[in-house]
């Protein structure tokens, strides 16, 4: 019989054996999106806590080059000023995210600044143990983080603020200001956090942040923040400001409202549109989707054309080799679940490209004649799961 399905903003017609069940999830991820500028933000709900004399670290975590966070930043470091604090009480910390080419030289001029790209060059005695994640990590912070209140502001930071946006992503599901710190942890401890995501699924490290890491030193330090909520194509559709436990759960909130999803059955073949035919899209379409595969599920990825750096192709082939076992950085999280999936799952490329992970398909006919031949043999009324824009939406019970 024929059928349509539509991935992302195109419609296909398909040919499947009668006996095949087709369910399609349709959702419009541009309808959080506002043509309207975002405007009229208190910007004094960010500083609740603080009080006169304290001295402050403001993490700057989003791309300075558009003129609208940048205006964020620059109010919100007007306001912090309006309650009395002073320029030699102010620390900037840039994270990796932030260009130092875009700094804008006044901030150097008039506050201590702390670039997480110079700290490459850092030594091991510039950091300090704060806390332990329970046995799996031990955090430590670069010291400029270091802080004892009942000693008054000359010991260190009495408080930490973080201007940030918010996306969804593969490794932290949904990335909050919380995580604007971890550019500031030693090497050796952001590995062991890398490492701890891997062995712990997506599912259970997003429990572990918000029930256990964001009670820990540095972390709790974190008084207040900014979010600016983005959708896939970078666009901001939301604000969100408040204190930093209210922040965090308030942006996971509203991406689930937006982006969030409930399907409780599993399926023998899952049909996936993504927004891009990217290292990043194909690792969150996975990892997004595993709640609902079974163990043969077969998975057929879709995209316009794929992009996909020979790097990353090469570093996905090393985990299935077994070559590589060490786990550092967030594209080693990537590339280790992508070769789990690749070898559990019979998975299928269909857009445009070349690679060598996957074959990749011209025709969605072609693989999803493939995929119904490998389950027909077991499953006689094969369930199909069709689901656009598979690479941001995120299962509800995920989070």
């Amino acid at each position: 019989m024929r059928r349509t399905i539509k991935l992302g903003t195109r419609s296909y017609e398909i040919e499947v054996p009668r006996r095949t069940l087709i369910e399609q999830f349709e959702t419009d991820v541009y309808s959080t999106r506002r043509e309207e500028a975002i405007e009229r933000v208190d910007y004094r709900r960010m500083f609740t806590q603080y009080r006169p004399g304290m001295k402050v670290g403001v993490i700057i975590d989003l791309p300075l080059e558009d003129p609208f966070t940048y205006t964020t930043v620059d109010n919100a470091l007007s306001t912090l000023h309006s309650l009395g604090a002073y320029d030699n009480e102010i620390v900037l910390f840039f994270t990796s995210r932030v260009d130092p080419k875009t700094i804008p030289p006044i901030y150097a001029y008039r506050y201590e600044t702390i670039v997480a790209r110079d700290l490459e060059r850092a030594r091991r005695e510039d950091y300090v143990t704060l806390s332990t994640l329970e046995n799996m990590i031990k955090v430590e912070v670069y010291k400029a983080f270091e802080r004892d209140v009942s000693k008054g502001s000359e010991s260190g930071l009495n408080a930490i603020y973080v201007i940030s946006d918010s996306f969804i992503d593969g490794i932290y599901g949904i990335r909050t200001p919380i995580m604007a710190i971890l550019d500031f942890l030693s090497v050796t401890s952001f590995a062991s956090l890398m490492r701890a995501r891997a062995e712990l699924g997506l599912q259970d490290f997003i429990k572990t942040v918000s029930s256990r890491m964001i009670m820990l030193p540095p972390f709790r330090y974190v008084y207040g923040g900014i979010s600016l909520l983005k959708d896939f194509t970078g666009e901001v559709f939301e604000v969100t400001i408040g204190n930093s436990r209210a922040i965090h759960n308030n942006v996971i909130e509203k991406y689930l409202k937006s982006y969030g999803y409930a399907i409780p059955e599993k399926y023998d073949v899952i049909i996936l549109g993504l927004t891009e035919g990217t290292f990043e899209a194909l690792h969150r379409a996975l990892t997004f989707a595993r709640p609902i595969m079974k163990q043969n599920t077969v998975v057929i990825l879709c995209s316009d054309s794929w992009s996909i750096k020979e790097e990353h192709e090469n570093l996905v082939l090393e985990y299935l080799s077994e070559r590589r076992g060490s786990i550092l950085t967030e594209d080693d999280v990537r590339a280790y679940e992508i070769a789990k999936f690749i070898a559990e799952r019979t998975i299928m490329l269909v857009g445009r490209g070349h690679m060598k992970l996957f074959e990749i398909f011209q025709s969605i006919q072609d693989a999803v004649d493939i995929a119904l031949e490998k389950v027909l043999s077991t499953e006689p009324r094969p369930r199909v799961l069709v689901l656009s824009y598979a690479d941001y939406l995120i299962p509800a019970n995920l989070v």
